[in-house]
């Protein structure tokens, strides 16, 4: 059976994955308004650079409904019960990953260049997509129980990032941590 025919089957479970989605995305928002927008507020940054991080995190992660990704994630995460992930899946998945890195700018991968002699150069990532990011990984860490900082500690020496969006990152998900502790 090939990649598009498993991907096209009837999955029961399309509104577990759907109800995911909502969650998260709704998760991401609450993380903005209720965390990272109040410090930001507090430094002074300007109401245009707000408005654009709202504008981000209110659109965050449509690619996920898109063809290019959804199937192979609902495939991915959500298989039916009698679906083992097998090389097709796990296939169509690393397709959709890769699409999703590529057009949705609040990952890091988004901003590596790699040069066609295969040298990785890390670009600085813009304030408001680095502050989606974390509120991304913050959402996240709602679903498994940890929080941004712990995935930041437990996977930044991971990461391809220029020192400044290093410097950022650190800076905003140590707002994060605090705020989970009080």
């Amino acid at each position: 059976m090939a990649v598009i025919d498993i991907l096209k089957e009837d999955n029961s479970r399309r509104s577990e994955y759907d109800e995911y989605i909502n969650t998260h995305v709704s998760n991401v928002v609450r993380t903005w308004e209720m965390q990272l927008m109040p410090v930001l507020m507090d430094e002074g940054i300007e109401q245009s650079v707000i408005n654009e991080i709202t504008e981000c995190v209110r659109l965050h992660d449509q690619s996920k409904w898109d063809q290019e990704e959804y199937d192979a994630y609902l495939a991915y995460f959500y298989p039916m019960d009698d679906q083992d992930k097998d090389e097709l899946i796990e296939s169509a998945f690393d397709m959709a990953w890769l699409h999703h890195q590529k057009v949705t700018p609040h990952h890091w991968q988004y901003w590596i260049l790699i040069r066609d002699e295969g040298k990785q150069v890390p670009m600085d990532m813009p304030l408001k997509y680095v502050i989606e990011m974390l509120c991304d990984w913050q959402s996240m860490g709602y679903k498994y129980g940890d929080t941004a900082f712990d995935w930041w500690t437990n996977n930044k020496d991971k990461m391809i990032m220029s020192d400044n969006t290093r410097t950022l990152v650190d800076k905003y998900v140590k707002h994060l941590k605090k705020l989970v502790e009080d």
